[in-house]
């Protein structure tokens, strides 16, 4: 199955205060899924270790995402 590539923004959200940021630079696939761990690291990579458990992935932002190609993965 082919999915398109995209670089882009992600929105997070702290489950404890219920505050929502946006994140930069992130680059994922069309059907990821936003509980995976491997997108998780790459979201959370600027977030401490110790409070990325505190954080969940609200929402991929795919219209302002640039398409950079496709995969077969």
């Amino acid at each position: 199955m082919t999915q398109k590539i995209f670089f882009g923004d992600a929105e997070i959200m702290n489950t404890v205060t219920h505050k929502k940021a946006i994140v930069n630079r992130v680059v994922f696939k069309e059907y990821n899924n936003l509980q995976d761990s491997f997108l998780r690291n790459r979201v959370l990579r600027d977030i401490k270790p110790k409070d990325r458990s505190k954080y969940k992935i609200v929402k991929l932002c795919f219209s302002k995402a640039k398409y950079l190609g496709d995969t077969n993965y």
